[in-house]
């Protein structure tokens, strides 16, 4: 993403052997970066709001 953005262009060819495979765009790009993003966020809550089953729900003084 960043060569594509600091090349001010949109979409990239992909090249094999000398013959066009196909194009990836920037918003391709894009979204596989959220979803990823996205699966990690999922990751780290249900590690923050993870218990532990010896860990006592209430802390009584």
């Amino acid at each position: 993403m960043r060569v594509m953005n600091q090349a001010r262009c949109r979409h990239l060819p992909i090249v094999s052997a000398g013959k066009m495979m196909g194009m990836v765009s920037l918003r391709d790009l894009l979204l596989y970066d959220i979803s990823q993003k996205d699966d990690e966020i999922h990751l780290m809550r249900a590690f923050i709001h993870y218990v532990p089953p010896s860990t006592p729900a209430s802390h009584e003084s």
